[in-house]
């Protein structure tokens, strides 16, 4: 869509904007808001964008199923969520709402394991959190158990002494009684109701009265001789579920293991759970690894509603017909005392490898995780058995993308649901995520999505080349009278029809509100893999960009190639082509357009792509007029380059008018006197067929670290690069990325960073054509710029050697979450500037969080925005 934003202006300014841009020196007012950005990375789909980060868990779920709770850097699956970290949220099944549980922005962000509680009526809340901003009350530095009230928003810390305070040592949470009123954690706090430094005792909070009681008791009331963990509450509040090595919770412990234990709140009694299937303790510990392991830490309901049933699993040797040495699913009956195995009966044998038990509410179903062969490898599959009907289910989805984890796994309590997390990726997402699967029907569903609100014409992934390995690639471009913007992207929902499930390259109309899929073949068939990398010609007639799919003859799809496409007529060229016309005998890529469209540099590993056989990665630069390919990457001599090992050339320029191609190379041949064994940035002139190096210091030293050029000027004189060298800049004793501009006709190489940086910190440059503007990325903290935002994140900066101005273009505002910024690129005339950024406050209408987006700024409307003076 085309956004109206600047204002009227006198005919003169508008001609003279650019003239009036070398002289006005740009400000920020301290309080200025976010600076404006058009969001260019559209689509003219509207759908509901997924999350933007990674989830995990489940962490905790209600006794009824209804509300789980799960973690997630996502900041886009509620509103305001803009601190850039891990959260816990809670996913209400019946609405589909998720709600943001503050656990203490002060606090570490959240472990990938843990547990946590919530009520059925998903007003109550348990979490632990080392927050010390929860409670207005010290937290002694270590994590401590809340009780959250979601209908008031108060706040209780559980783990502490009503004499003394919050525990001494750190207690972990678990789950919460169906009303709330009971809740049970795990603490190594000496200072608690029976405390024994330094064992781990696990207690129950009763919120009525607020008092504590131990549940890692023995029958007298000694507390447990060795720690205690993982505990679970029956629905009622009465039963306590856990592991501990303690050998005095009950007579006759005289294995010297760890055990799984039940305790009665109501009787005080403890009885033992992990018991063989005639009733005997479980042997002694083996050197076999895995024997003692329990795996209760990744189930959340492990014990039945009404504490008769608990279900575990284990390695050890319990049914005497076990003889598959692997983990097997176990159901203890403390009614009977009887031992089941689940696990068992599988055709033609026993299940391998059964992990994460789940029981439901009555105790009859039982889920866990098998290790099975999908799709030739080897994943875990959830299985469901229906014990009193004797039968199992395998519900689990046969794509290996949905794989689940054995992270967590959680059972609804009537058996209808199961949670699980996925580590693997479906082919529309790139994030891992919570699933929701139907125990009768066997479908699967993403839980924790975004709001209606997301709904929006967004790109539901990242708009970059990050994917690719790109490094220092240009992820964006952008034409002359920046009118086309060319990009990459992941997103699915770009253009109707994008079913490849890779990354595509697309040009956005910025005038009609439109955006196009370039990357595909003649007739319109979509590319097999991911392309990447595109440039523009300066009246965006062209489009050059690197794929591995066959998107014109004779390309095969066995490796990437470069190709132009053109806006007008749709053709796809093939430009990596082997010097008969045939297919190139190895892959090319990093493609860059000269303004007018003919000229294309690029890298290849082909042998073939002139009428002489040249070997190692080189540069090249294809005559598309002329049809002929030439060698770029070569000395004076006209050698080509000798690649050592992992000598790959990088980041290709090619100058408007073609004539000058800057790349890297750790060649020593290109020029006399190159022995650092480092990546230089060399300039190869085609009309005179001379190449020099551009990464020296003003008196002609060698960098002593890589570097890594980003643009030419169209004169050739101008160079702009990266370097970790510590020797091009006064005072660079560390090896960090800097951004150095040389001018070949002064012979001098300078710096660019702002004043206060004591560390010249710099990265992403771009040059414009002539040679006069860069635009660079920095996360200085000491700018030296008056009224400037030194936050310490990524900032764009505009540096104007007219006048040597340093001029901010983007900012954060105090509440702003951090983002990144990368890879700008000028316009041909230097008035625009594209770059990447996960920021979602650069522009009003960007709705899809943290997603990699592209963003256009005018910088005619940065010299009359409001904010500038």
């Amino acid at each position: 869509m085309q956004r109206t934003r600047r204002r009227r202006r006198d005919s003169h300014l508008v001609r003279n904007g650019l003239a009036a841009l070398t002289s006005a020196l740009f400000t920020i007012s301290a309080l200025a808001s976010p600076p404006p950005a058009e969001l260019v990375s559209l689509t003219d789909i509207a759908a509901r964008i997924e999350a933007d980060g990674s989830s995990t868990g489940p962490f905790g779920i209600s006794p009824n199923g209804r509300f789980v709770l799960f973690a997630s850097t996502a900041g886009n699956l509620v509103s305001g969520d803009i601190n850039g970290r891990r959260d816990l949220f809670v996913h209400d099944r019946t609405t589909g709402d998720v709600a943001r549980i503050d656990t203490g922005e002060d606090a570490p962000e959240l472990a990938v394991l843990g547990a946590a509680g919530v009520s059925d009526d998903g007003r109550y809340v348990v979490f632990d959190s080392r927050s010390a901003s929860l409670v207005n009350e010290p937290t002694n530095g270590v994590d401590q158990v809340y009780r959250l009230d979601r209908s008031n928003g108060t706040v209780t810390m559980l783990s502490r002494s009503s004499s003394s305070g919050a525990g001494v040592s750190s207690s972990n949470a678990g789950n919460v009684s169906a009303d709330g009123r009971f809740s049970v954690f795990s603490s190594a706090a000496s200072n608690l109701p029976g405390g024994t430094s330094p064992y781990e005792q696990i207690y129950v909070h009763d919120a009525n009265d607020g008092s504590l009681r131990l549940a890692s008791v023995a029958a007298g009331g000694a507390a447990g001789g060795g720690n205690s963990s993982r505990p679970q509450l029956s629905a009622d509040g009465r039963y306590v579920l856990f592991l501990s090595e303690a050998e005095n919770l009950i007579a006759g412990d005289t294995n010297f293991r760890e055990d799984l234990f039940l305790h009665d709140l109501q009787s005080g009694m403890t009885q033992r759970v992990s018991v063989s299937t005639t009733g005997a303790q479980l042997p002694e510990p083996s050197p076999t690894p895995g024997v003692r392991f329990f795996s209760l830490g990744c189930s959340l309901t492990n014990l039945s509603h009404d504490g008769r049933y608990a279900v575990f699993a284990t390695s050890a040797a319990v049914d005497p017909a076990d003889s598959n040495g692997l983990p097997d699913v176990y159901r203890f009956d403390r009614t009977t005392g009887a031992t089941q195995r689940v696990s068992a009966d599988q055709p033609p044998g026993q299940f391998a490898y059964s992990q994460c038990a789940a029981v439901s509410a009555d105790g009859q179903r039982i889920a866990w995780l098998a290790l099975d062969s999908v799709a030739g490898a080897q994943l875990f599959t959830y299985y469901i058995r229906d014990t009193g009907a004797n039968q199992h289910a395998v519900h689990s989805h046969t794509a290996p993308e949905l794989a689940p984890t054995e992270s967590s796994l959680a059972l609804a309590g009537d058996g209808s649901a199961l949670f699980f997390a996925s580590s693997h990726v479906e082919p529309d997402r790139r994030e891992a995520q919570l699933f929701r699967a139907d125990t009768a029907s066997g479908t699967v569903q993403a839980i924790g999505t975004t709001p209606p609100s997301s709904v929006g014409p967004f790109a539901n992934d990242h708009s970059n080349d990050r994917f690719q390995g790109a490094g220092n690639a240009v992820s964006a471009s952008v034409s002359a009278d920046g009118r086309y913007v060319a990009f990459a992207s992941q997103a699915s929902n770009l253009v109707a029809g994008d079913t490849n499930g890779a990354a595509d390259v697309f040009v956005r109309d910025r005038q009609s509100g439109t955006t196009r899929r370039v990357s595909v073949q003649d007739d319109d068939g979509e590319s097999t893999c991911a392309s990447a990398k595109p440039t523009l010609s300066a009246d965006a007639r062209f489009v050059v960009f690197d794929s591995c799919g066959a998107l014109a003859a004779p390309a095969s799809g066995t490796q990437r190639e470069v190709y132009r496409y053109t806006l007008a007529s749709g053709l796809v060229e093939l430009v990596s082509i082997a010097a008969d016309e045939g297919a190139a005998d190895g892959a090319s890529e990093g493609a860059h357009i000269s303004a007018d469209g003919r000229f294309v540099a690029f890298t290849s590993c082909a042998t073939d792509l002139t009428s002489t056989s040249i070997s190692g990665c080189q540069v090249y630069v294809r005559d598309l007029q002329s049809a002929a390919t030439s060698l770029v990457s070569r000395n004076d001599a006209g050698e080509p380059a000798l690649n050592p090992a992992n000598g790959r050339m990088q980041s290709v320029r090619i100058s408007a008018s073609g004539r000058f191609v800057a790349y890297a190379s750790r060649a020593p041949n290109l020029v006399a006197g190159d022995t650092n064994n480092q990546a230089d940035a060399f300039v190869h002139d085609r009309d005179n067929a001379t190449t020099y190096r551009a990464s020296v210091t003003t008196n002609g030293a060698q960098g002593d670290w890589g570097s890594y050029p980003y643009g030419v000027s169209d004169d050739g004189e101008r160079i702009v690069f990266t370097s970790l060298s510590t020797n091009f800049a006064a005072g660079a004793t560390s090896a960090r990325a800097r951004v150095y501009l040389r001018d070949r006709s002064a012979a001098a190489t300078r710096v660019l960073a702002l004043s206060g940086d004591a560390e010249k910190s710099g990265d992403w440059p771009a040059l414009s054509a002539d040679g006069r503007r860069i635009a660079f990325v920095t996360a200085a903290t000491d700018s030296g710029m008056s009224a400037f935002d030194d936050s310490g994140r990524a900032k764009l900066i505009l540096f104007d050697d007219a006048d040597g101005s340093y001029r901010p273009l983007t900012w954060y505002a105090a509440a702003a979450a951090a983002g990144a910024i990368e890879a700008p690129r000028f316009s041909a005339d230097g008035r625009f500037v594209v770059f990447n950024s996960t920021r979602s406050d650069l522009d009003p209408a960007d709705g899809n969080g943290a997603f990699t987006d592209v963003f256009l700024t005018d910088l005619m409307d940065r010299l009359f925005a409001d904010d500038f003076q």
